[in-house]
């Protein structure tokens, strides 16, 4: 996939910003290298925040490969997940659908390139 932007490291590489938001979740993707991505998961609700949460995240071009984990906001206000890769990372979709659930809720949100 390429990335429409100017922002580009010594190796060429296009970093890539992902966001998508929802009545009670804003989730971020950074990728600035082709062998990491950062997740930035907060909660944006008018409710206190849940203590834990967990999520799906289907960032392959297919769809098929599913990261997904428990997260918790005990001591902060954002969760973030912080994926290496031996070598370079499978790309990522265009469009990034991630699932949060909590306290017996559950909301879904779409992550767009930005």
């Amino acid at each position: 996939m390429v990335a429409c932007t100017d922002n580009k490291n010594a190796n060429n590489f296009e970093t890539q910003h992902f966001e998508g938001k929802s009545n009670h979740w804003n989730v971020v993707l950074d990728i600035e290298n082709d062998s990491s991505k950062l997740y930035k998961i907060a909660f944006i609700g008018k409710e206190n925040k849940p203590e834990v949460f967990k999520y799906k995240i289907k960032d392959s071009p297919d769809k098929k490969n599913t990261n997904s984990g428990e997260g918790e906001l005990i001591n902060q206000n954002e969760f973030w997940i912080n994926m290496s890769c031996s070598g370079a990372c499978d790309p990522v979709g265009t469009t990034i659908p991630v699932t949060v659930q909590w306290e017996g809720k559950k909301e879904e949100l779409i992550l767009t390139l930005h």
